[in-house]
């Protein structure tokens, strides 16, 4: 309990490292549907993305 308290960085770098493994694979998760093109069509039909500029 007297370490949890201390001034001292408390596992500093494995948190960091924990926590960008997570955002990386949050991004990876999410940035994967980029490449379906099934799903990239239905994007498509969106109202946001109906002008010619949509599709490229």
């Amino acid at each position: 309990m007297h370490a949890f308290f201390s001034t001292t960085p408390f596992y500093r770098e494995s948190i960091l490292a924990i926590l960008r493994i997570i955002i990386g694979l949050l991004l990876i998760y999410h940035g994967y549907e980029v490449f379906d093109a099934t799903t990239m069509k239905g994007y498509l039909e969106w109202d946001d993305f109906k002008s010619p500029l949509g599709a490229f």
